[in-house]
């Protein structure tokens, strides 16, 4: 007959199902051992307690000696059913030879329902000799390496030979049976039996610890902080060097919804920070990997500072971090730093994945350093996968400073989540003054929700990469604002520079979707959608301006704007194009030399350029804007179409007019006449009401002389040349109007100049001293 087996996996039970486990017992070559003369129990237990859901239940040998069983009843399998709803349930096997207490195997049980029937079935087995094993799920086979079973000693107690299985009342009887010439025999029985001791020992010592690998992972092993202290110069080998360390927590919740509510209602939880920082630095010291599948508190940040191989934390399942109302500060910082100060190593890689981060108890707010996840001078830091989350949204909140505050080269983050931070839910960084740690970031597929800003880049951090990033609610899409700093003559430090944002969605943007400061030879295309202009409880901030360029140069800007509301924001404007300060001179510097393309419907201006400005081409598409905005820039170009009226028809358009061909114009030379005789100049038109239909007013450079023998700046209204103005003479074609005014009233004019006017009839002047005289 067979007698069945499992290798690996959960114990399955079933609520309600009475059965028998059988437990046989191999060597290291596979035969079963012989159990008589011991005794085992039976005892279940939540994973993280010692206490058994039930009296431990006696197993009871097989007639053959070679297996145990345990006789779970129906009501103890419906026990163990609702005992592991919700809590990972284990078994323990425990010999109790002798009156010892020695836990040989634990393993996990798999606790499902079923078919409700009568509780009063008793386990049934067949008590059948062990032969081949093969797979079942009723039976464990445990194997206690280099143990060849019971010796001499305790068959013959077994037998009554002798009272206890005492080696040395053994040798006694031998001897007692064969005299002097069973002496040699009795050696070799001793020797046998302290063999057998010495490897049961052995075995003892060895099964418990394997046992823990499986289900600890690398925590099971010595390391730093746990055990054993060992140098960061240590070779690592076997286990050690390619097994994780699997980080659990010290309570009792595994989910992180139940940990929080736990915290809300007042339990007292265990500070995991400390561990965690234990864990981090071993991690980053000896290059192993930092496993996480539960919830982990921690009421102190786990802060660590070092050189080391490689730092990689990895979530599972519940994987989480919550930082707890003692934290000051990160959450989790790590710094590969080699020297304090500025100096950072940058000689490591630090990869986070699938970890959820939550900083919803940290005392924060704005610029207090209260980030989630901080990583410092790293060679590469890679975030994939990640939730970062302080506040449902910010506004109102006072929680958490930042999501993740990335330091180094070569930074990427990737499909993670940010929610409700003050700042930025992505703080990208370099040092104070931009010249370390500055270079190569790529974000993509990321969410930001109600953050005040998306992501910021600061410090002058160069070549800055967004690829189909998700913006809802937030105040700043992203930015790249210049940090405050202790610079004596700005107060600032550089913002970033150098981005490219491609395929960007922003819904909802509460003031800039598209904020970039001193962002040199950037590109951004984005559609910008949703309600646009409003603060959660629908009041709106001072200003609103969409696209905002200050100081950047030498950039191009592509996107929509669909505004959604039906009332618009008045403080909204769909491009705002300002000077800013020079962190390096303390001098303010206009935007300039942009190429700026977009549809936009329903805000309240078009374009607002600055002073300082110049040289911008801007090309609009409005729909329901009533104010088209202004330019200051003599050489800026700003086109536009307002609800379906051509932009060359458009009102108060300037544009500069095409520079006419000089040497075609004086191929003829019988002289300069009509349009040939314009150089080049501007046109303004208008279809205002107040004014003729077409009303047209050309200012610009014109031959006034035979054949172009002199070149004068002209005024023309309408076709009728108004006023030319040359090196030799300024002529009016049109009468010159004096106005009637009193003396009181006419402005003093500047030195060496009068003023005409007629008072009483007569004509006066005015001079520079405010002396009146008649004509």
């Amino acid at each position: 007959m067979t007698m069945f087996r499992t290798v690996s996996g959960a114990l399955t039970i079933y609520a309600g199902d009475p059965r028998p486990v059988h437990f046989p017992f191999f060597d290291a070559a596979g035969a079963p051992q012989s159990l008589s003369g011991r005794r085992f129990v039976f005892a279940v237990r939540r994973d993280i307690l010692t206490q058994a859901i039930f009296d431990p239940i006696p197993m009871i040998l097989s007639g053959d000696g070679y297996y145990v069983t345990a006789p779970i009843t129906a009501d103890q399998a419906t026990a163990i059913y609702e005992a592991g709803v919700g809590y990972p349930i284990v078994y323990d096997v425990i010999e109790t030879t002798a009156g010892a207490s020695t836990t040989r195997w634990t393993g996990r049980i798999s606790a499902q329902p079923s078919t409700a029937l009568p509780s009063d079935a008793p386990p049934r087995w067949i008590d059948l000799p062990v032969a081949e094993l093969v797979s079942d799920g009723p039976v464990v086979r445990v194997s206690e390496r280099g143990a060849a079973g019971p010796g001499v000693e305790q068959r013959l107690k077994d037998l009554g030979d002798i009272t206890e299985a005492d080696p040395a009342l053994m040798r006694d009887k031998i001897r007692e049976w064969g005299g002097e010439g069973g002496a040699p025999f009795a050696e070799a029985a001793d020797a046998a039996a302290q063999a057998a001791v010495a490897a049961r020992h052995q075995a003892e010592n060895l099964v418990e610890p394997v046992q823990d690998i499986v289900d600890n992972g690398a925590s099971a092993i010595a390391i730093d902080g746990n055990g054993q202290s060992l140098s960061p110069s240590a070779i690592l080998t076997g286990a050690q060097a390619v097994l994780p360390i699997h980080f659990k927590s010290s309570n009792i919740y595994r989910t992180k919804r139940a940990l929080i509510a736990a915290h809300i209602a007042g339990d007292s939880l265990i500070d995991d920070g400390p561990r965690l920082t234990a864990a981090i630095f071993d991690a980053l010291k000896k290059g192993r990997d930092i496993i996480v599948t539960e919830p982990i508190w921690c009421n102190t940040g786990a802060v660590v500072t070092a050189e080391g191989t490689l730092l990689k934390i990895i979530g599972m399942g519940e994987g989480s971090i919550i930082g707890g109302p003692g934290v000051v500060g990160p959450i989790v910082k790590a710094s590969n730093i080699a020297d304090v100060g500025e100096t950072f190593a940058r000689s490591i890689d630090a990869i986070v994945n699938n970890i959820r981060f939550d900083a919803r108890f940290v005392p924060g707010g704005n610029l207090t350093s209260a980030d989630c996840l901080n990583l410092n001078g790293f060679r590469l830091t890679h975030i994939d996968q990640c939730d970062f989350y302080a506040a449902d949204h910010f506004y109102g909140s006072d929680k958490g400073d930042a999501g993740a505050g990335l330091r180094g080269h070569r930074v990427v983050v990737s499909r993670s989540n940010f929610w409700g931070f003050l700042d930025a839910g992505l703080y990208l960084t370099a040092n104070p003054d931009g010249s370390l740690d500055n270079t190569s970031a790529l974000f993509f597929g990321n969410n930001f929700y109600g953050c005040r800003g998306g992501w910021a880049a600061k410090r002058a951090f160069e070549y800055i990469r967004s690829v189909g990033d998700y913006f809802d609610n937030c105040f700043n899409s992203f930015s790249t604002a210049p940090a405050s700093s202790s610079n004596p003559v700005t107060g600032f430090t550089n913002a970033a520079r150098k981005v490219s944002v491609k395929g960007a969605q922003i819904d909802n943007p509460i003031s800039s979707a598209i904020d970039l400061r001193r962002a040199y030879d950037s590109h951004v295309d984005a559609v910008i959608s949703g309600t646009i202009g409003r603060y959660p409880d629908g009041t709106s901030p001072a200003e609103v301006n969409i696209v905002k360029l200050l100081g950047t140069s030498r950039s191009r800007i592509d996107f929509v704007i669909d505004n959604e509301d039906p009332s618009i924001v008045a403080a909204t404007t769909a491009v705002r194009i300002e000077r800013t300060v020079n962190e390096d001179t303390g001098l303010d510097e206009g935007a300039t030399d942009n190429v700026i393309n977009g549809t936009v419907r329903r805000v309240n201006t078009g374009l607002i350029e600055g002073s300082l400005c110049d040289r911008n081409e801007v090309t609009l598409k409005m729909i329901g804007v009533p104010d088209l905005g202004t330019t200051t820039g003599a050489l800026t170009r700003y086109g536009f179409s307002r609800d379906g009226v051509p932009w060359d028809r458009a009102r108060y358009r300037r544009a500069p007019r095409k520079l006419f061909d000089y040497y075609h114009a004086t191929a003829n030379d019988s002289g300069w006449t009509g349009e040939d005789s314009w150089l080049g100049g501007q046109i303004y038109e208008t279809d205002d009401a107040s004014g003729a239909t077409g009303e047209r007013v050309r200012i610009g450079a014109r031959a006034t002389g035979s054949s172009g023998s002199a070149v004068a700046a002209s005024m023309q209204v309408d076709g009728a040349v108004i006023l030319d103005a040359r090196s030799d003479q300024v002529k009016c074609q049109k009468a010159l109007v004096i106005p009637a005014l009193a003396s009181a009233d006419v402005p003093t004019p500047a030195a060496n100049s009068f003023a005409l006017f007629f008072e009483g009839g007569i004509l006066k002047s005015k001079n520079s001293t405010g002396a009146v005289a008649a004509v």
